[in-house]
């Protein structure tokens, strides 16, 4: 399906780009790495990436999205979403159109017959129950908010109600086909968050695929020394690691500093694809930030982005497969690899069928 390499691509996209560019110098050698093998390296590893799309597709949620996708502006309903939106503005109207957690449990059950939703029975959870598409013969979806607390923060000015605790799922004939998890905790001393989990999870057991896709990722803060973040996630197809990402943010002094050197923070870490590619990178954000401001290279200084972000491109044998550098002159993104040539990242993307 196209729309699952799409979904690659912005995987691939993020470790290969997002992440930063790179301005070492490759020279190459005797015994240096090829051009073709480094690339061989690169496909080899974006091909979890592949098949974790090409799973998720076989999924009820995966579907669900590529139903979305599709349907583009037309409007029309894809599975699952008309009974969901149908049901939670049901809840809504019983509540006076803001939605109350606690005064909107309940057991609410849609009706085929008089075409009407309605509250069955009272429960701990607010669940829904409904036909995943008009030409089911029941109400074979069941939708499940077990949890959901929120916490008052102040973010400038405003003052907003932020969800802290949050847990859902969503099952298609008994079978659990999506569920999430999501907990924050915020400072008490400021109203930033200390700490967050969060996991969702997307599965399929019809005879067509045995799929089970799960995401996880944690965020703890450490506010001994300025404010310091440790992120980590990981994507897994089954038993199969295809992304995680262990990486150290340290936030910058902001705006309000009074325009120190400081002003956005570093990043330090490292992303691992499968089990033969690592990219470890740091980044001066503050440089970087003035590096794409500046005003004497038509708005971006190349040398001051290459310099500024550090990229290292490993296999799993910690040889060097490629870096990255952005090139004023072609204002594109270059891919450098170990023996001295060069391809744009569009290119490679391109081979790998991840645009």
């Amino acid at each position: 399906m196209r729309y699952c390499l799409h979904v690659a691509a912005l995987l691939f996209a993020f470790l290969l780009i997002g992440i930063g560019l790179s301005g070492c110098d490759q020279g190459g050698g005797p015994g240096t790495m090829t051009k073709e093998t480094a690339r061989s390296r690169i496909i080899e590893s974006a091909g979890v990436l592949q098949q974790a799309a090409e799973d998720f597709g076989k999924t009820p949620l995966g579907k669900v999205v590529e139903a979305t996708m599709n349907s583009g502006t037309s409007g029309s309903a894809t599975p699952f979403s008309g009974g969901l939106t149908s049901g939670l503005g049901a809840v809504l109207d019983t509540t006076g159109g803001g939605f109350n957690y606690e005064s909107s449990t309940g057991v609410y059950v849609w009706s085929n017959s008089s075409g009407t939703w309605t509250q069955e029975r009272p429960a701990d959870s607010l669940i829904l129950r409904f036909p995943t598409a008009q030409e089911a013969t029941g109400n074979n979806a069941t939708f499940t908010l077990s949890e959901y607390k929120t916490e008052s923060v102040s973010i400038g000015e405003i003052t907003a109600e932020v969800p802290t605790q949050v847990n859902s799922s969503l099952k298609e004939n008994g079978e659990e086909i999506f569920s999430s998890r999501l907990s924050v905790g915020f400072s008490s001393l400021v109203d930033i968050p200390e700490s967050l989990e969060s996991y969702i999870g997307a599965f399929s057991t019809s005879d067509e695929a045995v799929s089970n896709l799960t995401y996880s990722s944690t965020l703890s803060a450490d506010f001994s020394d300025g404010i310091t973040y440790e992120f980590r996630d990981g994507l897994e197809n089954g038993s199969q690691k295809v992304v995680s990402t262990d990486a150290t943010i340290a936030l910058g002094d902001g705006p309000g500093s009074g325009g120190g050197e400081n002003l956005f923070g570093s990043v330090d870490g490292e992303t691992r694809v499968g089990q033969g590619l690592r990219v470890q990178y740091t980044a001066d954000l503050s440089a970087l930030v003035a590096a794409l401001r500046d005003d004497s290279s038509d708005g971006v200084d190349a040398e001051g982005i290459n310099n500024s972000v550090d990229v290292k491109v490993l296999g799993e044998d910690d040889n060097q497969v490629a870096t990255l550098r952005y090139e004023g002159d072609k204002e594109q993104v270059v891919v450098e690899y170990p023996d001295g040539q060069t391809e744009l990242l569009v290119d490679l993307l391109r081979d790998l069928d991840l645009r």
